[in-house]
């Protein structure tokens, strides 16, 4: 085993000694046959959430993200389940004829179909399915067909999620560590962030990529309709982000990450890695009059000024124990395509909008830098395999 870079050797009792922020292990194996050496470099990365445009554990809403108190205690009860053993009467969420899901897909769970979504860009691309053959489930009389140019793969098996990113914490610089809700405007190979006391400072991008922001006193849960900032409470490790990135970085949340404006890399074609892990949501900024309306429709809780038209979010994107998802999704015209190149990864199927028109269609693209490169020190699934990524000949070989 190799030590990783910035180690002079492997360390049993520290695993980043052999694993490097990339997430990589490498081997060295030395075979000799007759006097003569040869050596073989493998580097081995595990199974993982990021190899993958979009993954889910349960492919139904949120319990937390219903609408009453009632209504959120049931769905707890009867829906945290996969699809054959819930309840019929959970809020399924479709892919809709007009999405587009360009790169590999993985389900615990099976997915709900209302023909003509597009999954996968080439046979290369694995659709991996679970549950009963063939792992998805059409709407209705829905017609034509989901368009599958990847691979089917059913059944695929499970990846389990961790429990938490606190394991994160530890990784972040104390200067990098945050408490309460925090503001982040990223800007190149630098940032400025808003505390939750108001202040403000310009900051470089931590040397080892890592932001971690946790709770102060938080006892709020998600707010089904969110109504800004009122429901913000400074106490909660909630970051909200936007800008442009010239780094690789990993933002980590105790509670909710907030996209509030596009996030990308500063230069398009550039390698740079972007992650946001959250314990609970990572959601979309949705500003709406009248969220709360007993009849949330386009027109009675119409879009504010200062919605997303068109958003382009490029990272690789983790909601641990909830979801991905469009604040106040069932509310305001819709806003065009919700465009993410990256990866997308949730315990719950998030909305991002609805079929009568509000929100936001789906632009789901893989980046496939993620096949090879993650995210600083970005989170494994539990319990993955490794595989080997590639291998190249030592030359001389180690004798």
């Amino acid at each position: 085993m190799l030590p990783a870079p910035g180690h002079a050797a492997c360390d049993p009792s520290d695993q980043y000694s052999m694993v490097d922020p990339d997430g990589n292990l490498r081997l060295r194996v030395t075979g000799r046959s007759r006097g003569q050496a040869r050596s073989v470099v493998a580097t081995l990365r595990r199974r993982n959430f990021i190899d993958y445009i979009y993954f889910t554990h349960f492919e139904t809403r949120d319990p937390s993200a219903y609408e009453t108190s009632s209504s959120r205690t049931w769905a707890h009860s009867n829906c945290s389940k996969f699809r054959q053993q819930r309840s019929g009467s959970c809020t399924e969420i479709q892919f809709a004829p007009d999405d587009f899901v360009r790169g590999p897909l993985h389900s615990n769970d099976s997915i709900w179909i209302c023909g003509g979504a597009t999954f996968g860009r080439s046979a290369r691309d694995a659709i991996e399915l679970n549950g009963k053959s063939p792992g998805y489930v059409k709407l209705g009389d829905c017609n034509p067909s989901p368009d599958f140019e990847g691979t089917v793969v059913h059944p695929a098996g499970q990846l389990g999620m961790p429990a938490s990113n606190l394991a994160l914490r530890d990784i972040a610089q104390e200067a990098y560590r945050f408490e309460g809700r925090t503001i982040i405007e990223l800007a190149g190979d630098s940032m400025t962030v808003t505390r939750s006391d108001g202040s403000s400072e310009p900051m470089a991008l931590p040397s080892n990529g890592v932001i971690y922001v946790e709770n102060d006193v938080c006892a709020s849960g998600y707010t089904y309709a969110q109504s800004y900032p009122a429901n913000a409470p400074t106490g909660c490790g909630d970051v909200w982000v936007r800008g442009e990135y010239s780094g690789d970085l990993t933002i980590a949340a105790d509670n909710d990450i907030v996209i509030n404006g596009d996030l990308e890399r500063e230069v398009y074609d550039s390698g740079v890695l972007l992650g946001l892990i959250a314990n609970n949501f990572v959601r979309v900024y949705h500003p709406v009059t009248n969220p709360g309306t007993s009849n949330p429709s386009a027109s009675n809780c119409p879009n504010k000024a200062d919605a997303l038209h068109n958003p382009e979010i490029h990272a690789a994107i983790l909601a641990l124990n909830h979801s991905f998802v469009v604040d106040n999704w069932f509310c305001g015209a819709q806003l065009g395509n919700l465009s993410v190149e990256g990866a997308i990864a949730q315990r719950y199927r998030g909305p991002v909008g609805t079929a009568g028109g509000t929100g936001y269609l789906k632009d789901y693209e893989y980046n496939d830098r993620l096949k090879f490169r993650e995210p600083p020190y970005f989170l494994d699934p539990v319990q993955a395999a490794w595989r080997v990524a590639r291998q190249n000949e030592q030359v001389p070989a180690n004798d």
